[in-house]
Protein backbone atom coordinates (compact mmCIF):
# COMPACT_ATOMS: atom_id res chain seq x y z
CA UNK A 1 0.00 0.00 0.00
CA UNK A 2 1.10 3.60 -0.73
CA UNK A 3 -0.28 6.82 0.55
CA UNK A 4 -1.13 9.95 -1.53
CA UNK A 5 1.14 12.92 -0.90
CA UNK A 6 -1.77 15.30 -1.24
CA UNK A 7 -4.68 13.72 0.71
CA UNK A 8 -2.78 10.97 2.58
CA UNK A 9 -5.26 8.32 1.42
CA UNK A 10 -4.13 4.68 1.14
CA UNK A 11 -3.97 3.35 -2.40
CA UNK A 12 -2.74 0.04 -3.93
CA UNK A 13 0.85 -0.14 -5.16
CA UNK A 14 -0.19 -0.50 -8.79
CA UNK A 15 -2.48 2.56 -8.74
CA UNK A 16 -1.41 5.46 -10.94
CA UNK A 17 -3.96 7.95 -9.58
CA UNK A 18 -5.28 8.53 -6.09
CA UNK A 19 -8.68 6.99 -5.55
CA UNK A 20 -9.64 9.75 -3.14
CA UNK A 21 -8.45 13.03 -4.85
CA UNK A 22 -7.45 11.88 -8.32
CA UNK A 23 -3.86 13.20 -8.17
CA UNK A 24 -1.32 11.32 -10.26
CA UNK A 25 1.37 9.44 -8.47
CA UNK A 26 4.98 10.50 -9.44
CA UNK A 27 7.37 7.67 -10.16
CA UNK A 28 10.06 7.10 -7.52
CA UNK A 29 13.03 7.62 -9.86
CA UNK A 30 11.51 10.79 -11.28
CA UNK A 31 11.01 12.21 -7.84
CA UNK A 32 14.60 11.51 -7.03
CA UNK A 33 15.73 13.34 -10.20
CA UNK A 34 13.51 16.24 -9.22
CA UNK A 35 15.00 16.37 -5.77
CA UNK A 36 18.53 16.32 -7.19
CA UNK A 37 17.66 19.05 -9.66
CA UNK A 38 16.20 21.20 -6.92
CA UNK A 39 19.37 20.76 -4.89
CA UNK A 40 21.56 21.78 -7.79
CA UNK A 41 19.40 24.88 -8.46
CA UNK A 42 19.68 25.85 -4.80
CA UNK A 43 23.46 25.58 -4.86
CA UNK A 44 23.69 27.61 -8.13
CA UNK A 45 21.52 30.39 -6.76
CA UNK A 46 23.62 30.56 -3.59
CA UNK A 47 26.81 30.94 -5.59
CA UNK A 48 25.29 33.65 -7.82
CA UNK A 49 24.13 35.61 -4.78
CA UNK A 50 27.63 35.51 -3.31
CA UNK A 51 29.17 36.76 -6.57
CA UNK A 52 26.62 39.57 -6.85
CA UNK A 53 27.36 40.72 -3.31
CA UNK A 54 31.14 40.75 -3.89
CA UNK A 55 30.95 42.69 -7.24
CA UNK A 56 28.34 45.32 -6.19
CA UNK A 57 30.85 48.25 -5.48
CA UNK A 58 32.50 47.75 -8.83
CA UNK A 59 29.15 47.82 -10.55
CA UNK A 60 28.24 51.08 -8.77
CA UNK A 61 31.54 52.64 -9.80
CA UNK A 62 31.04 51.53 -13.38
CA UNK A 63 27.51 52.90 -13.39
CA UNK A 64 28.71 56.26 -12.05
CA UNK A 65 31.40 56.46 -14.70
CA UNK A 66 28.95 55.64 -17.43
CA UNK A 67 26.59 58.36 -16.29
CA UNK A 68 29.22 61.09 -15.94
CA UNK A 69 31.29 60.31 -19.01
CA UNK A 70 29.59 60.02 -22.40
CA UNK A 71 30.32 57.14 -24.61
CA UNK A 72 33.07 58.12 -27.01
CA UNK A 73 33.49 56.32 -30.27
CA UNK A 74 37.08 56.34 -31.50
CA UNK A 75 37.54 58.14 -34.78
CA UNK A 76 38.43 55.84 -37.63
CA UNK A 77 41.99 56.21 -38.84
CA UNK A 78 42.80 56.30 -42.51
CA UNK A 79 44.87 53.48 -43.92
CA UNK A 80 45.33 52.21 -47.49
CA UNK A 81 43.57 49.02 -46.50
CA UNK A 82 40.68 50.92 -44.93
CA UNK A 83 40.23 54.18 -46.88
CA UNK A 84 36.81 54.82 -45.40
CA UNK A 85 33.52 55.47 -47.14
CA UNK A 86 33.61 56.64 -50.74
CA UNK A 87 32.47 60.31 -51.09
CA UNK A 88 31.77 61.85 -54.47
CA UNK A 89 34.18 64.79 -55.14
CA UNK A 90 32.60 68.25 -55.24
CA UNK A 91 32.96 70.62 -58.19
CA UNK A 92 35.44 73.40 -57.23
CA UNK A 93 33.74 75.94 -59.42
CA UNK A 94 30.55 75.61 -57.39
CA UNK A 95 32.31 76.15 -54.07
CA UNK A 96 32.80 79.59 -52.48
CA UNK A 97 36.30 81.06 -52.18
CA UNK A 98 38.42 80.10 -49.27
CA UNK A 99 37.37 81.78 -46.08
CA UNK A 100 33.93 82.71 -47.39
CA UNK A 101 30.62 81.04 -46.91
CA UNK A 102 28.47 79.97 -49.74
CA UNK A 103 26.42 82.94 -50.83
CA UNK A 104 22.72 82.40 -50.62
CA UNK A 105 20.75 83.64 -53.60
CA UNK A 106 18.91 86.84 -52.65
CA UNK A 107 15.17 86.80 -52.65
CA UNK A 108 13.98 88.93 -55.52
CA UNK A 109 11.13 91.13 -54.40
CA UNK A 110 9.27 93.36 -56.82
CA UNK A 111 10.17 96.98 -56.14
CA UNK A 112 8.19 99.84 -57.63
CA UNK A 113 10.71 102.21 -59.26
CA UNK A 114 9.38 105.76 -59.57
CA UNK A 115 9.49 107.13 -63.09
CA UNK A 116 11.74 110.17 -63.26
CA UNK A 117 10.62 112.86 -65.73
CA UNK A 118 13.14 113.90 -68.36
CA UNK A 119 14.76 117.34 -68.59
CA UNK A 120 12.33 118.61 -71.21
CA UNK A 121 9.31 117.76 -69.06
CA UNK A 122 10.89 119.42 -66.04
CA UNK A 123 11.62 122.56 -68.06
CA UNK A 124 8.00 122.75 -69.28
CA UNK A 125 6.81 122.44 -65.67
CA UNK A 126 9.23 125.20 -64.65
CA UNK A 127 7.95 127.49 -67.41
CA UNK A 128 4.36 126.97 -66.29
CA UNK A 129 5.28 127.49 -62.63
CA UNK A 130 7.24 130.64 -63.54
CA UNK A 131 4.24 131.94 -65.46
CA UNK A 132 2.04 131.50 -62.37
CA UNK A 133 4.67 132.62 -59.84
CA UNK A 134 7.30 134.78 -61.61
CA UNK A 135 8.78 136.01 -58.31
CA UNK A 136 9.41 132.53 -56.88
CA UNK A 137 13.03 131.65 -57.62
CA UNK A 138 14.00 127.98 -57.85
CA UNK A 139 17.21 126.06 -58.30
CA UNK A 140 17.39 125.27 -62.01
CA UNK A 141 20.10 124.76 -64.65
CA UNK A 142 21.75 128.01 -65.71
CA UNK A 143 20.60 127.69 -69.37
CA UNK A 144 16.87 127.36 -68.68
CA UNK A 145 16.25 131.16 -68.46
CA UNK A 146 17.43 131.41 -72.08
CA UNK A 147 14.28 129.56 -73.15
CA UNK A 148 11.67 132.21 -72.16
CA UNK A 149 13.91 135.00 -73.46
CA UNK A 150 14.34 133.26 -76.82
CA UNK A 151 10.65 132.32 -77.03
CA UNK A 152 9.60 135.94 -76.52
CA UNK A 153 12.02 137.08 -79.20
CA UNK A 154 10.74 134.44 -81.64
CA UNK A 155 7.06 135.22 -81.00
CA UNK A 156 7.57 138.98 -81.36
CA UNK A 157 9.55 138.44 -84.57
CA UNK A 158 6.84 136.11 -85.92
CA UNK A 159 4.13 138.65 -85.11
CA UNK A 160 6.06 141.45 -86.81
CA UNK A 161 6.78 139.28 -89.84
CA UNK A 162 3.14 138.23 -90.16
CA UNK A 163 1.95 141.82 -89.83
CA UNK A 164 4.35 143.12 -92.47
CA UNK A 165 3.54 140.21 -94.78
CA UNK A 166 -0.15 141.03 -94.50
CA UNK A 167 0.53 144.64 -95.35
CA UNK A 168 2.60 143.63 -98.37
CA UNK A 169 -0.17 141.34 -99.61
CA UNK A 170 -2.71 144.17 -99.32
CA UNK A 171 -0.43 146.36 -101.44
CA UNK A 172 0.17 143.67 -104.07
CA UNK A 173 -1.79 145.52 -106.79
CA UNK A 174 0.23 148.70 -106.31
CA UNK A 175 3.52 146.86 -106.33
CA UNK A 176 2.55 144.95 -109.45
CA UNK A 177 1.82 148.24 -111.22
CA UNK A 178 5.14 149.68 -110.12
CA UNK A 179 6.87 146.52 -111.22
CA UNK A 180 5.28 146.63 -114.67
CA UNK A 181 6.21 150.34 -115.02
CA UNK A 182 9.86 149.76 -114.16
CA UNK A 183 10.00 146.64 -116.28
CA UNK A 184 9.15 148.73 -119.34
CA UNK A 185 12.10 151.00 -118.61
CA UNK A 186 14.55 148.39 -117.47
CA UNK A 187 13.69 144.72 -117.74
CA UNK A 188 16.33 143.83 -115.18
CA UNK A 189 14.70 145.96 -112.49
CA UNK A 190 12.05 144.37 -110.22
CA UNK A 191 10.43 145.09 -106.87
CA UNK A 192 9.80 142.30 -104.39
CA UNK A 193 6.19 141.86 -103.26
CA UNK A 194 6.92 139.79 -100.10
CA UNK A 195 9.38 139.80 -97.22
CA UNK A 196 12.00 137.03 -97.27
CA UNK A 197 11.67 134.38 -94.57
CA UNK A 198 15.22 135.14 -93.48
CA UNK A 199 13.93 138.45 -92.12
CA UNK A 200 11.95 136.49 -89.55
CA UNK A 201 15.08 134.98 -88.06
CA UNK A 202 17.01 138.24 -88.29
CA UNK A 203 14.25 140.05 -86.40
CA UNK A 204 14.28 137.30 -83.76
CA UNK A 205 18.03 137.74 -83.31
CA UNK A 206 17.62 141.51 -82.98
CA UNK A 207 14.94 141.07 -80.31
CA UNK A 208 17.16 138.58 -78.47
CA UNK A 209 19.99 141.12 -78.50
CA UNK A 210 17.65 143.80 -77.16
CA UNK A 211 16.45 141.60 -74.29
CA UNK A 212 19.97 140.68 -73.24
CA UNK A 213 20.97 144.32 -73.49
CA UNK A 214 18.26 145.05 -70.94
CA UNK A 215 19.60 142.31 -68.66
CA UNK A 216 23.19 143.57 -69.00
CA UNK A 217 22.24 147.20 -68.34
CA UNK A 218 20.28 146.12 -65.26
CA UNK A 219 23.25 144.16 -63.97
CA UNK A 220 25.56 147.12 -64.63
CA UNK A 221 23.23 149.43 -62.69
CA UNK A 222 23.20 147.03 -59.73
CA UNK A 223 26.98 146.95 -59.71
CA UNK A 224 27.14 150.76 -59.93
CA UNK A 225 24.99 150.94 -56.78
CA UNK A 226 27.59 148.77 -55.04
CA UNK A 227 25.45 145.64 -54.60
CA UNK A 228 27.82 142.68 -55.08
CA UNK A 229 25.50 140.01 -53.67
CA UNK A 230 23.58 139.62 -56.95
CA UNK A 231 25.29 137.49 -59.58
CA UNK A 232 24.58 137.65 -63.29
CA UNK A 233 23.23 134.09 -63.24
CA UNK A 234 20.72 134.94 -60.50
CA UNK A 235 19.65 138.13 -62.30
CA UNK A 236 19.36 136.19 -65.55
CA UNK A 237 17.00 133.70 -63.94
CA UNK A 238 15.00 136.43 -62.21
CA UNK A 239 14.37 138.42 -65.40
CA UNK A 240 13.87 135.23 -67.42
CA UNK A 241 11.07 134.12 -65.09
CA UNK A 242 9.44 137.56 -65.34
CA UNK A 243 9.60 137.41 -69.13
CA UNK A 244 7.54 134.22 -69.10
CA UNK A 245 4.54 136.41 -68.30
CA UNK A 246 5.05 138.18 -71.67
CA UNK A 247 4.47 134.95 -73.59
CA UNK A 248 0.71 135.26 -73.09
CA UNK A 249 0.26 138.77 -74.64
CA UNK A 250 2.81 138.05 -77.36
CA UNK A 251 0.98 134.87 -78.39
CA UNK A 252 -2.30 136.77 -78.32
CA UNK A 253 -0.74 139.39 -80.61
CA UNK A 254 0.37 136.68 -83.05
CA UNK A 255 -3.12 135.16 -83.14
CA UNK A 256 -4.64 138.62 -83.62
CA UNK A 257 -2.46 139.23 -86.68
CA UNK A 258 -3.42 135.86 -88.16
CA UNK A 259 -7.13 136.64 -87.86
CA UNK A 260 -6.71 140.21 -89.16
CA UNK A 261 -6.81 142.24 -85.91
CA UNK A 262 -3.65 144.21 -86.59
CA UNK A 263 -4.56 147.16 -84.36
CA UNK A 264 -5.04 144.94 -81.33
CA UNK A 265 -1.78 143.16 -82.14
CA UNK A 266 0.10 146.47 -82.28
CA UNK A 267 -1.34 147.42 -78.87
CA UNK A 268 -0.22 144.13 -77.33
CA UNK A 269 3.26 144.43 -78.85
CA UNK A 270 3.56 147.99 -77.49
CA UNK A 271 2.67 146.79 -73.98
CA UNK A 272 5.23 143.98 -74.23
CA UNK A 273 7.99 146.34 -75.38
CA UNK A 274 7.21 148.82 -72.59
CA UNK A 275 7.37 146.00 -70.06
CA UNK A 276 10.81 144.99 -71.32
CA UNK A 277 12.10 148.58 -71.28
CA UNK A 278 10.76 149.24 -67.76
CA UNK A 279 12.42 146.14 -66.29
CA UNK A 280 15.76 147.88 -65.49
CA UNK A 281 14.09 150.73 -63.61
CA UNK A 282 11.87 148.32 -61.64
CA UNK A 283 14.75 146.05 -60.68
CA UNK A 284 17.10 148.90 -59.74
CA UNK A 285 14.40 150.33 -57.47
CA UNK A 286 14.73 147.30 -55.15
CA UNK A 287 18.51 146.95 -55.39
CA UNK A 288 20.67 147.59 -52.33
CA UNK A 289 22.57 150.90 -52.36
CA UNK A 290 26.07 150.81 -50.87
CA UNK A 291 27.18 154.24 -52.07
CA UNK A 292 27.34 157.50 -50.13
CA UNK A 293 24.90 159.14 -52.49
CA UNK A 294 21.22 158.94 -51.56
CA UNK A 295 19.35 155.87 -52.74
CA UNK A 296 16.85 157.87 -54.80
CA UNK A 297 19.60 159.74 -56.62
CA UNK A 298 21.47 156.52 -57.27
CA UNK A 299 18.33 154.89 -58.63
CA UNK A 300 17.64 157.83 -60.94
CA UNK A 301 21.23 157.94 -62.17
CA UNK A 302 21.50 154.22 -62.89
CA UNK A 303 18.08 154.15 -64.53
CA UNK A 304 19.02 157.07 -66.78
CA UNK A 305 22.28 155.44 -67.80
CA UNK A 306 20.56 152.12 -68.51
CA UNK A 307 17.81 153.87 -70.50
CA UNK A 308 20.27 155.80 -72.64
CA UNK A 309 22.30 152.67 -73.36
CA UNK A 310 19.20 150.70 -74.31
CA UNK A 311 17.92 153.56 -76.52
CA UNK A 312 21.22 153.64 -78.39
CA UNK A 313 21.10 149.90 -78.92
CA UNK A 314 17.49 150.08 -80.15
CA UNK A 315 18.38 152.90 -82.56
CA UNK A 316 21.26 150.89 -83.98
CA UNK A 317 19.05 147.82 -84.38
CA UNK A 318 16.24 149.79 -86.03
CA UNK A 319 18.53 151.57 -88.46
CA UNK A 320 20.40 148.40 -89.33
CA UNK A 321 17.24 146.32 -89.62
CA UNK A 322 15.36 148.93 -91.69
CA UNK A 323 18.26 149.41 -94.07
CA UNK A 324 18.60 145.64 -94.54
CA UNK A 325 14.86 145.23 -95.05
CA UNK A 326 14.69 148.01 -97.62
CA UNK A 327 17.74 146.63 -99.38
CA UNK A 328 16.16 143.18 -99.58
CA UNK A 329 12.99 144.56 -101.16
CA UNK A 330 14.66 146.29 -104.14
Amino acid sequence: MKSCDFCKAENPEEAKFCRNCGKAFVPTDLSEDTEQRDARLAETSAEESKQATSSQPELRQDSASTTTQPLQTPAPTYSPSNPGPVVAPADASSLPPYGQQRAQPPVQMPVAVPVQPNAFTLMIHWLWDSFKHPSRLQRIPSWWPIVPVALNALVIASTTYAMLSHQYRSMSNLTQGINSFFSDIDSSYSVATSIPVTQLFKTAVLMLVLEYAVILMTYAGIRIMGDTSVTFSALHQEIGQKLTTLLAPNLMALVSVLIGLNAFAIFLLTVAMLFILVLPAARLAVASNHRKLDRTWMWGLTTLLAGVAIAVIILILIIGGAAETIGSLF
